[in-house]
């Protein structure tokens, strides 16, 4: 089978890829196994750090992506999606479908957003509460900011960006084709070709392309270029590494607008002590009201009559008890990604010099919060179980891993890599959208070279 351009993977990187060219007339082939909800099977759930990920009816959204992909973890909780829509599957990847423009330079400002906010706070100033105050008055603390471009969201499911939705569009253009149940096992150059070994129900199949676009997630995307180049060496693996948090308000939350939509404020964190060793890099997070769906998923391992009674324990402080996260800069972790013995083997790990950090961020944000809450928990989460993974291809490591400004792997014609594993420093705001945007950048790009043949 020939293929003139595929990309593999039908997460946001590669859905954003094809719709960019799909926009300017050119064809383009999806190659993904495609896992929907229909794929479910039974699994323990109970090694899963996200709510929404823990739910059995999502067990589809990382089925076989460990096994398929032959990870073996040491101190690390890998993520990742074989599933139709990828990850986009659980939390929309902090893509919301009520964003119209996505695809442009700058990062959007949400009108809806915007709209909801005023609805939400349409009320007296001497009727406001703590949390209310502190969130849109100026606070006590300069190194925090809430901002409210992406204050308030609802979270119900169908607000939340789902690239399959966008492939369903796409398979409507006749220059649109989308080819599921294939893995892809690794590539193979064939001249000015590359040849994909792809599995399918347990036969071996191969597909070849002038043009190959690989959109597979940072983990998938540098799987297969290592086995393709048979770079044996460590790489760094850059990641966010994250903690939760839990408080009990000291007043309740009264305003009605602000509990239906399950309102969170999402917040930047700029820590002094990071700006002192010269980085630039801030702390981000979320907070919000504590939901049912948080208290099924941390009481997971109960047996359900004991979950019921504990949500009903809770109701009873539904409005005054609060939870959050804050995902601190890449540069605290030091895990690497390394190809063994036909293996993909991740090794987490915290940087030893810099880990001094993570016991001043939680002092500071307990100081922060304490204007609105008391009894703080802090819980640091598994290694790993942030997803926001980036960084494993470029020149930062290696001449053979260098990938050039149009994300084109160096030496390798028409070889290239839109996800998160060329991107050099990310965000953790809104990481999923600039992986996106860039992601749309080079379908662009690539569409002008394929008209100009």
């Amino acid at each position: 089978m020939y293929k003139k351009t595929i990309v593999i993977g039908s997460g946001p990187s590669g859905t954003s890829f094809a719709k960019a060219l799909l926009k300017k007339n050119q064809k383009v082939t999806m190659i993904d196994v495609g896992y929907t909800k229909k794929d479910n099977f039974y699994e323990n759930n109970y090694d899963k750090y996200n709510p929404r990920l823990s739910k059995f009816n999502n067990s589809f959204v990382e089925k076989n992506f460990k096994n398929f992909n032959k990870i073996t973890e040491i101190n690390f909780k890998a993520v990742g999606s074989l599933a139709l829509g990828g990850l986009s599957n659980v939390w929309g990847g902090g893509a919301y479908n009520i964003n119209k423009n996505l695809y442009i330079k700058k990062l959007p400002f949400f009108k809806e957003s915007e709209e909801a906010i005023k609805k939400s706070f349409r009320f007296k100033k001497n009727k406001r509460n703590a949390l209310l105050n502190l969130l849109l008055k100026k606070n006590l603390y300069s190194d925090i900011n809430f901002f409210k471009d992406r204050s308030l969201f609802s979270e119900l499911k169908e607000d939340f960006y789902n690239s399959k939705d966008d492939i369903q569009e796409f398979k409507k253009n006749n220059k649109f084709t989308y080819l599921n149940g294939f893995f892809v096992k690794k590539i193979i150059k064939d001249g000015k070709f590359y040849k994909l070994c792809c599995i399918k129900n347990g036969k071996i199949h191969f597909i070849k392309c002038k043009y190959l676009i690989l959109a597979c997630g940072t983990l998938g995307t540098t799987n297969l270029v290592l086995k393709y180049l048979k770079y044996k060496k460590k790489i760094k693996l850059k990641h966010t590494y994250h903690i939760n948090f839990i408080g009990y308000l000291n007043k309740p939350i009264k305003n009605n607008n602000f509990k239906k939509l399950k309102a969170l404020m999402h917040y930047e964190f700029k820590p002094s002590y990071i700006k002192k060793i010269n980085k630039i890099e801030n702390c981000y997070g979320g907070v919000g009201l504590l939901s049912e769906e948080v208290i099924k998923f941390v009481f997971r391992r109960f047996p359900n009559f004991l979950i019921n009674i504990l949500i009903k324990f809770a109701n009873l402080f539904k409005d005054r008890i609060i939870i959050g996260n804050c995902f601190l800069p890449h540069f605290i972790t030091k895990s690497t990604i390394q190809l063994k013995n036909n293996k993909l083997i991740i090794k987490g790990g915290l940087n030893k010099k810099n880990s001094h950090i993570i016991r001043k961020v939680r002092f500071d944000l307990k100081k922060i919060f304490n204007q609105i809450a008391s009894n703080i928990i802090f819980k640091t989460m598994p290694i790993g179980s942030d997803v926001h993974y980036f960084g494993t291809l470029g020149n930062q490591h290696a001449k053979a891993l260098e990938v050039r400004n149009n994300c084109e792997l160096k030496g390798h014609n028409n070889l290239y890599l839109v996800d998160g594993s060329t991107i050099k420093d990310l965000d953790n705001k809104f990481p999923t959208e600039i992986i996106m945007i860039n992601a749309y950048r080079v379908g662009i790009v690539l569409s002008k070279k394929i008209k100009n043949e």
